[in-house]
């Protein structure tokens, strides 16, 4: 029978992300500490390891020193990461974040004889040691890979089951990935670890993932920039009359160009302006919308390295609104420009969907679907979506504040009846002064 290990998640703590006070630097003394036993190895590793990613070597190390300090604040020994990262970026950005690691192989297979939990990876944080990963794909490049402690494995979950039966980790341990790890080999590794203290901590690394250094926030910056001109090619084309697929492929060009990927390209116009997109499977029909007819556009994705944006425009085929049209256009727009003008480190989550909630009140209008499909007016972002907290009064703001460093998404829905619906989103680096815009866009094409 499934019995999953006791929850400790941190989610009610998330503006903890620095080391203050006495017991903070008796942890973080303890965690120096314990690297000092293998500070020779470490050494030796550094003059070994050659990194041809994006990222270099020391950005890992900072990334490592930044995690064990949190594992060492939430009272944990030791760490496992699981991540699903073959063709699939949803439950990939802690695995990813830590080693670079990304599985070309397509999606997870059913199970065979000797072969089981093919999009499956994990990486093991034990006390004063390198991190060690697991993957199912041998087609991994180890100068990627900033560790050169992994092993490719037939059978990735028994693989670490064997590792921690051989070499126990004594203590509680952070299971890092219960949203995914399928019941059907949760029993086994169970049985296996049977000597390990587990404790599910799902937001370990996402705790850790929110702070973006000064390499991230630059890579941030170029995926913001591939995602602007390509929402404009995508819109332009829409306002311009031609079909869903031919506004898609330019948009879709730009990203591959410039080395992003493509999660989805949604469009939609018309009698279906409520909708997310016409044809859901795809994101783009054969569909071109007639001039005046609403039309609205979003590029979902990792657009860089990994680094998800997140933009959505309203316009009219034509580029000639009615009155009715242009006000619910104008209005989104001015919604997410308004919270943006009142975004900073140290402002709360809340109070920024205050603005949205007053804002949208005021335009009055009727009920909008995407409103209720997505119940907030921005999130964190990163490599995938980073919340909770969300900029929300109906789901989770956990009182949440901004810190410098955060990268978030704002974004408004507005329907009138007879009209049409609007969405508009930009996305944003915040600072202690303002936000800086990384989807610099046209907003309107009127």
């Amino acid at each position: 029978m499934f019995q999953p290990p006791v929850r400790r998640d941190r989610l009610s703590h998330p503006d903890r992300h620095s080391v203050d006070g006495v017991t903070g630097s008796v942890i973080y003394f303890r965690y120096i500490c314990n690297l000092r036993s293998c500070r020779l190895a470490r050494v030796a590793f550094l003059g070994m390891i050659t990194m041809n990613g994006y990222f270099p070597l020391e950005e890992y190390e900072e990334r490592w020193t930044r995690l064990n300090r949190e594992i060492d604040l939430r009272g944990y020994s030791g760490a496992v990461v699981w991540g699903k990262n073959a063709s699939s970026f949803d439950r990939a950005g802690d695995v990813l974040y830590l080693v670079n690691c990304f599985s070309s192989k397509v999606g997870q297979p059913y199970d065979v004889s000797g072969h089981r939990a093919r999009d499956y990876c994990a990486v093991v944080f034990r006390p004063g040691e390198m991190p060690e990963v697991f993957a199912h794909d041998p087609g991994f490049h180890r100068d990627q890979i900033p560790t050169d402690r992994i092993q490719y494995c037939p059978d990735t979950v028994t693989a670490v089951a064997q590792s921690l039966e051989a070499r126990p980790i004594s203590g509680k341990v952070a299971f890092v990935g219960s949203d995914f790890f399928a019941v059907k080999y949760w029993d086994g590794f169970k049985k296996k670890t049977a000597s390990i203290d587990w404790e599910i901590c799902d937001d370990l690394v996402l705790e850790v993932r929110r702070r973006k250094s000064p390499r991230e926030l630059d890579c941030c910056r170029e995926a913001g920039d591939i995602a602007a001109v390509a929402i404009d090619r995508l819109m332009s084309a829409l306002v311009a009359g031609k079909t869903e697929r031919e506004a898609a492929a330019a948009a879709a060009v730009e990203i591959i160009e410039r080395g992003g990927v493509v999660e989805r390209i949604d469009c939609t116009f018309g009698d279906r302006i409520e909708f997310t997109c016409r044809e859901p499977l795809s994101g783009y029909s054969a569909a071109s919308p007639e001039p005046g007819d609403m039309v609205k556009g979003w590029l979902i994705g990792p657009m860089f390295q990994g680094y998800y944006m997140d933009p959505g425009r309203t316009a009219v085929s034509g580029g000639r609104p009615d009155r009715s049209q242009r006000r619910l256009i104008e209005t989104c727009a001015e919604i997410v420009g308004t919270m943006a003008r009142n975004a900073r480190a140290g402002v709360s989550y809340k109070s920024i969907a205050d603005i949205g909630d007053r804002l949208s009140k005021e335009f009055g209008g009727d009920v909008d679907p995407m409103a209720g499909k997505h119940p907030f007016y921005g999130h964190p972002n990163g490599l995938y979506f980073e919340g909770p907290p969300y900029v929300s009064n109906i789901v989770d703001h956990m009182d949440a504040h901004l810190h410098a460093g955060d990268v978030i998404g704002l974004e408004a829905f507005l329907n009138l009846d007879g009209v049409g619906s609007a969405g508009f989103e930009q996305n944003y680096i915040v600072s202690e002064d303002g936000v800086e815009l990384i989807t610099p866009a046209p907003e309107f094409w009127h």
